[in-house]
């Protein structure tokens, strides 16, 4: 108390940031974990173990490829409704 070092400063820093990401990831599994029993997610999301962005991407590129084939009308929205009010 009272004292002023850089070094011990610096040594706090990463603790921090590193705690606070192992939380990030818990409380995501835990979340995840929650929905998945509740069967509250849905397939559009893409939030399954072992996929990733690479799954989704191609996924919507084989559907819209699918759909221009078949002479259907789509469309497809990326959209943020964060910000609505």
């Amino acid at each position: 108390m009272g004292s002023v070092f850089v070094s011990k400063v610096r040594a706090i820093s990463p603790f921090e940031a590193d705690f606070n990401y192992v939380l990030k990831v818990i409380f995501a599994q835990r979340m995840v974990g929650n929905f998945n029993r509740a069967n509250l997610l849905p397939l559009e999301q893409h939030v399954k173990a072992f996929s990733g962005a690479k799954n989704a991407t191609m996924k919507r590129s084989l559907y819209q490829d699918v759909l221009r084939t078949l002479h259907w009308p789509y469309a497809i929205a990326l959209v943020d409704l964060g910000d609505c009010s």
